[in-house]
């Protein structure tokens, strides 16, 4: 994301509709993966409940990535 738009709001925005939508469609719980050097991004999925669930060593274009979790209510 553009450094203008960092810390206004929006990815957290984004990821609390994810999570509605994904409640209506009748998830029961959610996933994610990330990069390990996106530490504010993970900071955001943690902060919204997420958890820490596998790892994926060099997995992306070489880069090790940490898969999260949420179980929904």
């Amino acid at each position: 994301m553009r450094r203008e738009y960092r810390g206004r709001g929006i990815g957290l925005r984004l990821l609390e509709e994810f999570i509605k939508e994904s409640k209506r469609r009748g998830a029961h719980k959610v996933y994610l993966w990330t990069p390990v050097a996106l530490k504010p991004a993970i900071k955001l999925y943690v902060e919204a409940g997420f958890v820490p669930e596998g790892f994926l060593r060099k997995h992306f274009y070489g880069m090790d990535m940490v898969i999260y979790s949420k179980f929904l209510k």
